[in-house]
């Protein structure tokens, strides 16, 4: 199964989040390339073919992909909300989309849980 990590968009104008969106894209790629079943497009490809596409069903076709996981991150309250989606390709519905408030304390560990359940979604999808 193909799979292509679109970028994370990044809702407001906190400093430093573009860098954890960014972060985070890069580690889900990580983990997805570590699951066999997997063939995972290199986040850079992802992101150069998102930024031409006018959404991420079309993004992850153009690449070839099954599926592209996307989301959003923002600050509210001092936390950060992660809403990662998962698109399927071929026929653009959302498979999955959840939503997690972080304490910023605590936000890249928490990232490994998230991903945990993006590989979960996608294992059970293949």
């Amino acid at each position: 199964m193909t799979i292509a990590v679109l970028p994370f968009q990044c809702l407001g104008e906190a400093s430093g989040l573009f860098e954890y969106a960014d972060g985070f894209s890069s580690e889900l790629v990580t983990g997805l390339s570590r699951v066999p079943a997997f063939s995972v497009i290199a986040w850079q490809s992802s992101a150069q073919v998102s930024g031409r596409a006018s959404d991420a069903a079309q993004s992850a076709a153009d690449l070839n992909a099954r599926f592209g996981p996307t989301g959003t991150l923002r600050l509210v309250d001092g936390r950060m909300r992660i809403e990662p989606q998962l698109i399927a390709a071929a026929s653009r519905p959302w498979i999955s989309a959840e939503r997690y408030d972080l304490d910023m304390s605590n936000a890249v560990s928490a990232q490994d849980d998230i991903i945990a359940g993006i590989i979960l979604i996608l294992k059970y999808e293949a």
